[in-house]
């Protein structure tokens, strides 16, 4: 595990809680001395007084319920086991009967814990996911030590299944939002346990926004112990936990339908990177190339590492998405929503590694993977329909897998233009569509009106910007198109790399060196993989012909330039400017189409 997150072994708490001059572990099996340094080791007795008396701060406690917390399984003890238990305990935090900072006698009655919490930056700050509060322990008496194995094995493989670079947590005494001093985190697992009627402990497992506390799920689950180790479950439960979450970052169900929300593609994007695990030494690298960018944007090889490590991320990640949702499928088969999501992460892996899969013989699984999500779809649709979000992707979908599904999916895009609240999504969509349908005018005028809700700087503006290009290339207007994209070359250096090939900058902006680092990096089975790439995934949909030459005629004319009229393939050529037919390799000519 790593370091942030909370070991079983004492001194290893990703957390402490201080009262007075003692920091005490989450558990309460250790504490610290802040002055002197010395550490004690607490008792099962004395690590159950402790979680009552600062449940219960400031407030008497009964004898009763004290013997109550440390009776064990042999209930025949007797009351003046809480007397001894309470003087060992101020004997080992230096506490006075006659002058207590932490424990005093309330004669007759009970004790009363005296100290302060002391409030501190806290470790759960920013992180991605805080495991806590912990609730309830303080009435289950001895059935609480086995909790602790199951919250820390909880803990441990949250943060095992979820990326390098997001923190998982645990802090048990976990505060609401405005208790934090610096940021709080973005989400929370909240533990509450039940002391039931059998022997055994159950929990309420709650999965939550933390700012607004919005409720993702809720589950109840008995503790069933296990040795050596953590309880069983933890695993499958952190498994589950993670695609509630997953589900809510990408459906966006118990949201109301806003104009500014983005495509499901875009949402299932940072969904995947968000939660699945990468490698360490990616996220060492994209930390160090990111840092390198933001303070030298002019770094062409800096930004062009930065493009191919986030590259590698988002597919491993879609890979790791697919695998999550045909696990879904598994165990709910008839899901609609697990059903168009992986539908779309089968088209992901195209728009991700489509110049690798389209380079090799892995470009013969096309046809299967479009039959999979033409299936998908249609079994999902008739239930997500309603969904504007839903039912606009699937439209896409659709629309790019079988040309018999084209009115459907117009239809789906005209009735969502009448009546959806999601205008950001469906003006993109729609835009595509009418793209792709030779109404060119139409489809600039809904990206115009998406750039509206797509804020600067984010996937969801680059990606409208991005279609903006493909519909003034299919129009031969270079110069608004380059336009855009030294836009985008400017406001997101990573952009460059992948969209070098394909879109031209203003002669303002020096793409050269870009675009040498592309060419040098090519073969002829690369390059060959380039224009399958674009033509598979954009040139064949737009239905005019000289649409798709257009398209074509930048990175035709740069690739021929470099490796010859062999790299075009098949079924590519068929679509190729007309004047590339007769081409013979590097020559003069070439030129202009690097222009």
């Amino acid at each position: 595990p790593r370091a942030n997150v909370a070991s079983t072994e004492p001194r290893a708490m990703a957390e402490t809680i201080q009262y007075g001059d003692w920091h005490f572990a989450v558990d309460f099996s250790t504490a610290d001395h802040s002055i002197s340094g010395d550490t004690i080791r607490l008792t099962r007795a004395e690590r159950a007084l402790l979680r009552v008396f600062t449940h219960q701060a400031h407030q008497v406690v009964r004898r009763e319920r004290l013997l109550d917390a440390i009776a064990g399984p042999d209930r025949a003890i007797s009351d003046r086991t809480v007397d001894f238990a309470i003087n060992r305990l101020r004997r080992k935090l230096r506490d006075s009967a006659t002058k207590p900072c932490y424990i005093a006698t309330q004669y007759g009655e009970g004790y009363v814990w005296m100290a302060q919490r002391r409030t501190t930056q806290r470790s759960s700050a920013g992180a991605f996911i805080v495991v806590g509060p912990v609730g309830g322990l303080h009435c289950c008496g001895h059935l609480a030590e086995s909790s602790w194995p199951f919250i820390h094995g909880l803990t441990r493989e949250l943060d095992r299944a979820t990326a390098q670079r997001h923190r998982v947590v645990l802090d048990p005494d976990c505060p609401t939002d405005d208790a934090y001093t610096g940021k709080p985190p973005q989400f929370a697992v909240n533990l509450h346990f039940v002391r039931p009627r059998h022997a055994l402990l159950d929990c309420a497992v709650t999965l939550k926004h933390f700012r607004h506390g919005g409720i993702l799920s809720v589950n109840r689950i008995r503790i069933t112990p296990r040795a050596p180790g953590a309880p069983a479950g933890t695993a499958e439960l952190a498994r589950h936990l993670l695609a509630d979450l997953r589900r809510r970052l990408v459906y966006a169900e118990a949201t109301v339908p806003r104009p500014d929300i983005e495509p499901l593609t875009i949402r299932q994007y940072h969904a995947s990177l968000l939660l699945a695990k990468s490698r360490p030494q990616w996220d060492k690298t994209v930390e160090r190339l990111e840092t390198r960018v933001t303070e030298h944007p002019e770094d062409d090889a800096a930004a062009a590492a930065l493009s191919t490590t986030l590259h590698r991320m988002a597919t491993a990640a879609n890979q790791a998405s697919a695998r999550e949702y045909r696990a879904a499928l598994h165990d709910t088969p008839d899901d609609p929503g697990s059903q168009l999501l992986l539908a779309l992460t089968l088209r992901a892996q195209y728009t991700l590694a489509g110049h690798e899969l389209l380079a090799g013989p892995a470009r013969h699984n096309c046809a299967r993977d479009e039959a999979e999500i033409e299936t998908l779809v249609m079994a999902a649709l008739p239930r997500l329909q309603s969904n504007d979000l839903f039912a606009l992707e699937a439209a896409k979908l659709l629309y790019f897998t079988n040309k018999a599904h084209r009115p459907l999916a117009l239809d789906l895009v005209d009735r969502a233009l009448s009546t959806s609240t999601t205008l950001g999504t469906t003006f993109t969509i729609a835009g595509q569509l009418y793209a792709c349908e030779a109404r060119i005018d139409e489809a600039l005028a809904f990206y115009d009106q998406a750039l509206e809700f797509a804020p600067e700087a984010t996937d969801f503006r680059l990606y409208v910007q991005t279609l903006q290009c493909l519909a003034l290339g299919a129009v031969a207007d270079d110069r608004k198109a380059a336009e855009i994209a030294t836009r985008m070359y400017h406001s997101r250096p990573t952009s460059r790399l992948p969209l070098c090939l394909y879109f031209a900058a203003t002669e303002g902006f020096d793409l050269a060196p870009t675009l040498d680092a592309l060419l040098d990096r090519l073969n002829m089975a690369r390059a060959r993989g380039h224009l399958r790439y674009l033509h598979y995934l954009i040139v064949r949909h737009f239905r005019n012909s000289t649409h798709r030459r257009n398209l074509l005629r930048r990175p035709v004319g740069l690739l021929v330039a470099r490796f010859g009229p062999a790299c075009i393939p098949d079924e590519v050529r068929v679509d190729m400017p007309a004047e590339r037919h007769s081409g013979t390799g590097s020559n003069p000519a070439a030129s202009r189409y690097a222009l």
